[in-house]
């Protein structure tokens, strides 16, 4: 008979599928180079469209020093670009390149992978319990965090 997981075990086990779904899906877009951060940064950049600076430092809860060594270590690395406002010389906009474009697309097909993984195992109502559960761990962590949604370090 199968006895129950602990928390700590479901959690470990989780991560580690994740990190295994990240790591195959990486192969396949051949980014295998980027950190979970990075990619983090790079769906964040890609969520709020074209922000300045200013708007990803509150969005990431992050310093500007931080910013701005992340931001030049990802145009560094191809994956976006600074654009001057036309407005404002003093101030930029950071955009997706197609190369990040495609980060975010590798990086919303593991999400799909892992979706799709959990409904193999559970029906409708057990996703939608686990949805509320999710919710609920979610939202008091932010909450914990002073509505911070950003991993720590950089």
């Amino acid at each position: 008979m199968q006895s129950n997981f602990t928390v700590k075990e479901i959690i470990s086990r989780l991560t580690q599928y994740f990190v295994e779904s990240d790591t195959e899906i990486k192969k396949e877009y051949i980014f295998a180079d980027m950190s979970m951060k990075q990619i983090y940064y790079i769906d964040i950049i890609n969520q709020l469209g074209r922000p300045t600076f200013s708007e990803l430092t509150k969005a990431l809860g992050l310093s500007k020093p931080s910013i701005t060594a992340i931001v030049e270590k990802l145009v560094n690395a191809g994956y976006v670009r600074k654009e001057k406002s036309p407005e404002d010389k003093r101030s930029f906009y950071i955009s997706l390149t197609e190369k990040g474009r495609r980060v975010c697309k590798m990086h919303d097909e593991m999400h799909e992978r892992i979706i799709g993984s959990f409904r193999l195992y559970i029906n409708d109502t057990e996703f939608i319990q686990l949805m509320s559960i999710l919710n609920k761990i979610t939202f008091g962590i932010m909450n914990e965090k002073g509505g911070r949604n950003a991993p720590e370090g950089e």
